[in-house]
Order: C-alpha cells, then sequence, then structure tokens
C-alpha cells in the first residue's frame, strides 16, 4: 500500500494542467462524485426515446459508472489535439487517399496518462482509466462545448482532438459541475445539418439520430443499409461531413498528416478479408501504427465503398 506524500493539491492540480497544456493538451478536473449525474442522464434520454436503445447497448454497455462512486477523488477530462490522418491505397494501378478523422488515433492516450501518472505517483496517488462518455463530461467540466452535431468543440481545437478521462484518489477539487452548453454560433448556423447526407442531424435537438450516422454505420460490422448512397462516404472510417462543413473548424481543415501507405497487393488482401494471421507483419503494422486493426472487419467492406471497382 501506497503512503500519500503530503502536498497541495491545488498545487497538484496545477501543474498537471501545466504539464497537460506544455504537451498540447487541456484538462479539467472535477469531483468524481458528480461523473454519477452522467449515467442518469443517458437513463433520461432512453427514457424519452431520444437515444436508439439497440445503439446505447452496443456502445454504453462496457461503460462503467462505479469507479466515479469514489465520493472524495478527482475526475480528470483531457483534450489533446488531432488532425486528419491521410492514407494512400494503390488499387488498380492508381492511388487513391482517404481519410482517418481526428480521435482514431490512440497513442496519446498512453502519453497524457504517462503525464498524470508520473506527476501523482510520488505523492501515492493511483490512476485509472475512466470509461464513461467523455464528450458529455468534457462539457459538463467546462473543457468543451457541444455543437449541435453533438460533437464536442474545444476552443483552439475545434472537434479536431481526442478526449480520454481518468479517476484519481487525488482530493477533489472544488470546481462545479457544469450545465449544458452549446456553441453560440449554433443557435443560428445550419452548416452541419446542410451537410448532414443521412439526416442524421436534426434541427429541435442538440442529439443526433445516431442509427442515421455515417459514423455508426462504417464503425459497425453489417452490411450498409441499402438507404446510404455510395457517394455519401469520405473516410476510412468514420465521417467527416459535418466537422468540414463547421465554421467553428475551419482554422483546422488543413490540418492533414500524411498516414501510411498501402501496395497494390496489400490493399487487395484487405479487400479480400485476410484475416490478420495471414496478412504480412509489414500490413499489420502499418494497420497497428493508425489503430485501424480493430476495424480488420469492416475494412473490406469500407474499402469497397470508396475505391473504384476494379475491371476484369
Amino acid at each position: 500500500m501506497s503512503v500519500k506524500t503530503k502536498i497541495n493539491v491545488q498545487d497538484l492540480m496545477n501543474q498537471i494542467q501545466m504539464r497537460l497544456e506544455q504537451a498540447g493538451s487541456r484538462a479539467r478536473l472535477l469531483p468524481a462524485r458528480y461523473v454519477e449525474r452522467l449515467e442518469s442522464e443517458i437513463d433520461g434520454h432512453l427514457a424519452v426515446g431520444a437515444l436508439d436503445a439497440d445503439l446505447a447497448h452496443e456502445y454504453l454497455d462496457d461503460h462503467d459508472y462505479q469507479p466515479a462512486r469514489l465520493s472524495d477523488g478527482t475526475a480528470i477530462v483531457v483534450a489533446t489535439p488531432q488532425p486528419q490522418i491521410e492514407v494512400a491505397f494503390t488499387h488498380s494501378g492508381q492511388t487513391h487517399n482517404l481519410i482517418i478523422p481526428p480521435t482514431y488515433l490512440h497513442d496519446t492516450d498512453t502519453e497524457i496518462e504517462d503525464i498524470i501518472g508520473g506527476l501523482l505517483e510520488p505523492y501515492g496517488y493511483s490512476l485509472s482509466n475512466l470509461q464513461v462518455v467523455k464528450k458529455a463530461l468534457a462539457v459538463h467540466s467546462g473543457l468543451a462545448l457541444y455543437g449541435r452535431n453533438n460533437l464536442a468543440y474545444v476552443p483552439g481545437m475545434g472537434s479536431f482532438h481526442r478526449l480520454t478521462a481518468f479517476l484519481t484518489d487525488m482530493p477533489a477539487p472544488a470546481g462545479e459541475w457544469q450545465e449544458f452548453r452549446a456553441l453560440d454560433l449554433c443557435g443560428t448556423c445550419r452548416a452541419c445539418i446542410k451537410g448532414c447526407p443521412t439526416g442524421a442531424i436534426g434541427d429541435q435537438r442538440f442529439l443526433i439520430r445516431a442509427e442515421r450516422c455515417l459514423t455508426y454505420h462504417n464503425e459497425g460490422r453489417a452490411p450498409f443499409p441499402d438507404w446510404i448512397d455510395p457517394d455519401w462516404h469520405n473516410s476510412l472510417v468514420g465521417c467527416m461531413h459535418c466537422q468540414l462543413k463547421c465554421p467553428e473548424n475551419r482554422a483546422l481543415l488543413d490540418w492533414i498528416e500524411p498516414g501510411e501507405r498501402f501496395t497494390q497487393e496489400e490493399t487487395r488482401l484487405l479487400l479480400v478479408g485476410t484475416p490478420q494471421s495471414d496478412l504480412p507483419a509489414a500490413t499489420v503494422n502499418k494497420l497497428e501504427s493508425m489503430n485501424m486493426l480493430q476495424y480488420l472487419e469492416q475494412l473490406p467492406r469500407n474499402l469497397a465503398a470508396v475505391l473504384p471497382v476494379q475491371p476484369n
């Protein structure tokens, strides 16, 4: 059992925020007991039918709000800026560039955890991942604001970021639970509504019809529904339609960094659904570097939707 060294907790919180800001990230700390409110919020959406029950079961069943019952602990939510990643696939003798949207690269998670854990460890405080609805936690902590497209927007980062959340037994700060807040421009702007081809974003609420969202379908394993027009696909996984139309992201639209390049043979192997055990090690490494191995089963379907049909 670790022995906690005395320190002014507010000083330690300031150190955490300062170190994360030096790394390009931004954080908010709040009492862990508030996190339980997220569960009630989700239950409320389900009760009035504002959230699809099957979708909630698929995405939220692995969330665990029990650790947040540590009444005197602290929840930490962190936003780390991320670009679009451009991946090149050679197919039918031509190179086709596809986008992986922000949020899919997990490497920053470990970096953030190491920074926070390194500051807490000398004082005997523990750190663990907090598996909750992170964008809701970010908004209620004051770190972010909601967009009409149900994404979290962080000042200076727009929606081009990845959220991580942690729980520590460090004594809770005096932070308050913030009420739902939306971007001011969403009051009059309809750019994301017009830009979403599936009708997932509505004019009456800030909770999208996720069952209509392209991201939901191309992250899942089922065949694409017939109502999805092939021309709507725009990313290897996820979707960029609403993010590219949002004025809040205007300064970030050209932030695209190069990703891996797949040869014609590698593209063929992915298109035919080659299992990981039969893929060349180099191909597996490329997929792993972009956190795409978890979508290996979906890649044949997703690639086929965006690459031109190969002539016989």
